[in-house]
C-alpha cells in the first residue's frame, strides 16, 4: 500500500479502477504510462499513439481517482505519468507534488499537459515535480519524442526529425 496521506473521495464516484485496464501493444515492451486527463478525447489519443508502440497505458479521468488507485494497489507504479494541469477535484500541481514527494515515485518521470503554454504553467509544473511538459494541442510525433526519452526507449524512426 502506499501512502499518500489524505487523499479526497472523488465526490460523486468512487472510482478506484483505470477507465480501461492495462492493454499492451502489439510489441509490448513492458513499459506503462498512466495517464491522467479528464478529456476522453486526450485518453484516447495517447492511448491508441502509444499502444502502437507497445506501450500499456491506464487512464483516469481525475488526479484523485489516480491517487486512490495507487494507494490501494489497484494501480502499479508507473513507468510515466501523463498529467494533465486542470482536472476535477485536484488539479495536476497537487497530484503531482504528491507523487514526487513518495520513494516509490521518484524516479517516475511526470509530464505535464495543459492547454495554456504560459512561462509560470511551465514554471508551476517543474515546481511541482514535472519532468517535462507538452502544451495542447498536441501531435503524435511531439508525444513521442518527448516522452521515449524519459521512458529510456529509442525514438521510432518514423518519428527521428520531427520538432519535439
Amino acid at each position: 500500500m502506499h501512502a499518500f496521506g489524505s487523499i479526497p473521495r472523488n465526490p460523486g464516484a468512487s472510482r478506484t479502477r483505470p477507465l480501461y485496464d492495462p492493454e499492451p501493444g502489439a510489441d509490448d515492451n513492458g513499459k506503462l504510462v498512466l495517464v491522467v486527463d479528464d478529456s476522453n478525447m486526450i485518453c484516447r489519443i495517447v492511448k491508441f499513439s502509444l499502444q502502437k508502440y507497445g506501450i500499456s497505458t491506464m487512464l483516469f479521468h481525475s488526479g484523485v481517482d489516480a491517487l486512490n488507485a495507487l494507494k490501494e494497489g489497484a494501480a502499479p507504479v508507473p513507468d510515466l505519468v501523463l498529467l494533465d494541469i486542470n482536472l476535477p477535484h485536484m488539479n495536476g500541481y497537487d497530484v503531482a507534488t504528491l507523487l514526487s514527494h513518495k520513494q516509490e515515485f521518484r524516479s517516475v518521470p511526470i509530464v505535464m499537459l495543459s492547454g495554456h503554454d504560459g512561462i509560470i504553467d511551465r514554471f508551476r509544473a517543474k515546481r511541482a515535480g514535472a519532468d517535462e511538459f507538452i502544451s495542447k494541442p498536441f501531435d503524435e510525433p511531439e508525444l513521442v519524442n518527448k516522452i521515449f526519452p524519459l521512458l529510456d526507449l529509442d525514438i521510432p524512426e518514423d518519428m527521428v526529425g520531427h520538432k519535439a
